[in-house]
């Protein structure tokens, strides 16, 4: 990510519910962008909570069936104990793979994937869909100076204790996730009844990664922006032609710049995306 230069006052610009001017790169906010996502669909992230505590964890994490929920009695002997499998939260596929491993059957679906080249993103996103067949339990287990517990790593080293177990219910999890840095961040999940399509996302506020609109309450005039360039040409227009740039516009207050056209008195031009 570029340095914030000075005039920023090293603080992103809100410029829409789900724009921010950050560095010089005006970037979809992820966060929103997941919220937009689970309004349309109707989804509570409470829902969601027990993968979500779970994943954020800092504990090494056990998956067993629900008739092998590890104590701490069990951990005295060999590693892992006998129908528990490690999970890895380094990637969501791996979580899939581990759970597999603990005998229960789950599956893993991409629905959307947008890396942040040529966007308007600070980081590559992506939704999924997370289908459970059989009721899942994840127990933290405390280990002795093993800090990088949520690495992915499984080394086998002595148990104390098992800590908090979370239960998954069988069904259908949505699940919003960042990649700062190429590892997953997660956003927000849910369970859902429903698994949005890729082209219906893509129709929802926050999720026209590529464009950017500017519209003007006086004169009506439309300008779009691509590729993640700060740079916005009249719409109908060869993007080679006239425009403005968003850095150079006057009057920048949340969402809105004064309307760059110089036969508009007044005008406001409010981004959307």
């Amino acid at each position: 990510m570029p340095q914030i230069a000075s005039h920023e006052h090293h603080h992103p610009q809100p410029t829409s519910a789900s724009i921010t001017y950050l560095g010089g790169q005006l970037v979809v906010d992820t966060d929103a962008a997941a919220r937009h996502l689970f309004a349309a669909l109707g989804l509570d992230a409470g829902t969601g909570a027990a993968f979500t505590r779970a994943w954020h964890s800092r504990a090494w994490l056990l998956a067993s069936r629900l008739d092998q929920i590890p104590e701490t009695a069990d951990l005295a002997g060999p590693f892992p104990p006998e129908g528990r499998q490690v999970v890895r939260r380094d990637f969501p596929v791996h979580f899939v793979a581990d759970l597999n491993a603990a005998d229960i059957e789950a599956d893993l679906n991409t629905v959307c994937f947008d890396d942040a080249e040529k966007r308007f993103l600070d980081a590559d996103r992506a939704v999924q869909v997370l289908r459970l067949y059989e009721p899942a339990a994840l127990t933290e287990v405390a280990w002795p100076h093993c800090p990088t517990a949520n690495l992915g790593l499984t080394k086998p080293v002595p148990a104390t204790r098992a800590l908090s177990t979370w239960v998954l219910r069988p069904g259908s999890y949505l699940l919003c996730w960042r990649f700062p840095w190429r590892r997953p961040a997660l956003v927000a999940a849910a369970r859902t009844e429903q698994e949005p399509t890729g082209e219906a996302i893509a129709n929802l506020p926050g999720f026209q990664a590529r464009r950017l609109t500017a519209v003007c309450d006086g004169c009506g005039s439309e300008w779009m922006a691509f590729r993640g360039e700060t740079r916005f040409v009249l719409r109908f227009c060869c993007p080679s032609g006239g425009g403005w740039n968003y850095p150079e516009a006057t009057g920048r207050t949340g969402t809105e710049v004064d309307c760059p056209s110089h036969e508009c008195e007044g005008g406001r031009v409010r981004l959307t995306n």
